[in-house]
């Protein structure tokens, strides 16, 4: 059997046999083949180039294991966790109605609240106490921001309802058009911005954008500060799955804080430090669940974040 090929040793035709013909050096990979009983099974294909002998032709070692029942597992825990994912995801009716009820009836007030304060500035600001205005300017200030949280959840209640509009997207354009919104918010920060050409998407664009807007208005906003501000949307693969990104060299975060990233006011950093209403993620999360995909983020304090997304299956 030495020096001679699969071919000639009659096994020329099997698949198993041909992959491992044709691998370079060292390496693994799953793949799928009938077994010996006709039906499909999964293989992982290991190969090792083996050292040739002066003057003869280097050879390589080749073995097959059937990993069928280990695929089909780790692909039935994979389903489960996404599955998961999208119920602790998806809002229950009752406490969608509820958010939705609560969030619209405090409009008013909070608005009255902001107004009225703004109102005494302008007419009476003369008449105060530079102790008084500065007290009403954070009543004001407060109200705003309250405005705001309220606004971010009546949003987050109502996406459990919306209707998916699916479109062809070109998402490198996109990310352009919101990328030039967000330089607008803080006229005169110097931040290298690049965005990878020709990502196209199939998805509400609405909502998309909703999700470009959160990720890189909070790239934009945490690399406050830094000299030589960098933020990157992308595109890559990891565990054979495309995924896109957004990256900046910012503040970070600590991983183990990691698991409050999308909830609902939930935030890693002081609102002295960074503004924020703590709902912008959970947005975002709600919108790709929604799509049938997932994100997730990796960060180290100081070095900055990457937040990573899918948009679940696209078509063909």
């Amino acid at each position: 059997m030495v020096g001679r090929t699969a071919t000639e040793l009659g096994r020329g035709n099997d698949p198993l046999v041909r992959w491992i013909e044709g691998a370079a050096g060292e390496g693994g990979a799953e793949r799928s083949a009938l077994g010996p009983d006709g039906r499909p099974r999964t293989y992982r294909v290991l190969t090792r180039a083996l050292p040739a002998e002066t003057g003869k032709r280097p050879g390589l070692l080749g073995v097959a294991v059937d990993v069928t029942e280990e695929s089909q597992l780790r692909s039935e825990i994979e389903q489960h966790d996404l599955k998961r994912l999208r119920e602790l995801a998806e809002p229950k009716p009752e406490a969608e109605a509820f958010g939705y009820s609560v969030s619209h009836d405090l409009r008013a007030p909070v608005r009255a609240v902001s107004g009225f304060a703004e109102i005494l500035l302008e007419d009476h600001g003369e008449s105060l106490s530079d102790e008084a205005r500065l007290l009403v300017k954070r009543i004001a200030a407060a109200g705003a921001t309250m405005s705001a949280m309220v606004e971010g959840m009546l949003s987050l209640s109502q996406l459990g309802s919306v209707e998916l509009q699916r479109t062809s997207i070109d998402l490198s354009a996109l990310v352009r058009e919101v990328w030039a919104e967000v330089l607008l918010a803080e006229k005169g920060r110097a931040v290298e911005f690049r965005a990878a050409d020709g990502l196209t998407l199939w998805a509400d664009a609405s909502l998309v954008r909703s999700v470009i807007q959160n990720l890189l208005g909070n790239a934009f906003k945490y690399t406050r500060g830094r000299q030589g501000a960098k933020v990157e949307f992308g595109m890559a693969h990891a565990d054979g799955e495309a995924h896109f990104f957004v990256r900046d060299n910012g503040s970070g975060f600590d991983m183990a804080h990691a698991g409050r990233l999308f909830g609902v006011f939930h935030r890693l950093h002081h609102a002295r430090e960074f503004e924020g209403t703590g709902i912008g993620l959970a947005t975002a999360q709600r919108i790709v669940v929604r799509h049938g995909g997932r994100i997730w983020a990796e960060a180290r304090p100081g070095e900055g974040a990457t937040f990573r997304f899918t948009f679940g299956p696209q078509r063909s």
